[in-house]
């Protein structure tokens, strides 16, 4: 299966529009998890179009999240340091209310919010 490019504002589209479908919610937390990072990347997504990035470590509390600067990713903006290490994703997971679901790989996820249309 062929790797998309993760388009960060199309993918929170596609993903509010797939988590109002299954759960009724109007946002989501997606985290992505690295091969050699002790950190994760949160993209929050919301129905308004709000798009926030944050980093935590990986086995942190619910809601905790760490300053950038202090990061595995902070010599690159936040969507860069999605673009530049898609290739290394080990683990995707939603979290929408009651609602979560993972994926191991990007093209599974990606598969998954194209055929939630």
């Amino acid at each position: 299966m062929e790797t998309k490019a993760l388009n960060v504002e199309a993918c929170c589209n596609k993903l509010v529009k797939a988590v109002k479908k299954v759960a009724w919610h109007k946002h989501a937390h997606v985290h992505f998890r690295f091969k050699n990072k002790k950190d994760e990347l949160v993209v929050i997504c919301s129905e308004t179009g709000a798009i926030q990035i944050v980093v935590k470590e990986k086995n942190a509390p619910k809601g905790e999240s760490k300053p950038w600067e202090e990061s595995d990713f902070s010599k690159v903006n936040p969507e860069e340091a999605l673009l530049k290490n898609q290739s290394k994703i080990e683990n995707i997971k939603i979290d929408a209310g009651n609602f979560r679901m993972e994926w191991k790989t990007l093209p599974n996820f990606m598969q998954w919010l194209d055929e939630m249309r």
